[in-house]
């Protein structure tokens, strides 16, 4: 068949314009093989430069647009059920599997997307040395800095 496979890129700008929502450009949160050999693209969907939306994680720069693009989508409609009505693509079968695969989003994914801030890169990664806590100063061993009034 001489169709256009269904990208995921591609059905995520047309539920864009459709909604007219703006732009769509892929923020790099991560590069490829940095910090170490192994580590994946890491890219986030940004719409009209300010709404962080669907990140993904793959081994190359356009798996992870493509991921980054599948989460996106669940995010508008996380069932796919709107997709037909504002996708348009010659095999209704490409739709149809399109649908599946934005229900098959894990809440893993889409919870990768909401709670990293721009600029932390992986959540692992943010405290070197275990996360050490500032020491509280309200908690002093008993006998040093005069104890509470009224003890």
């Amino acid at each position: 068949g001489g169709h256009e496979k269904l990208t995921y890129l591609n059905a995520v700008m047309q539920y864009i314009s459709k909604f007219k929502l703006g732009s769509i450009a892929f923020k790099q949160v991560q590069i490829g093989g940095s910090p170490t050999p192994q580590s994946p693209w890491i890219l986030r969907a940004v719409i009209s430069e300010t709404d962080e939306m669907g990140q993904g994680v793959g081994n190359t720069r356009d798996e992870a647009i493509e991921k980054a693009s599948l989460v996106t989508l669940h995010l508008f409609d996380p069932n796919g059920k709107s997709l037909a009505a504002n996708i348009v693509h010659p095999d209704p079968s490409e739709l149809t599997k399109l649908a599946r695969d934005i229900e098959n989003v894990t809440a893993q994914d889409v919870n990768a997307s909401k709670h990293q801030q721009a600029g932390v890169g992986i959540g692992m990664a943010m405290a070197p040395g275990g996360g050490v806590m500032p020491a509280n100063p309200g908690i002093l061993p008993p006998g040093q800095g005069g104890g509470m009034p009224g003890q």
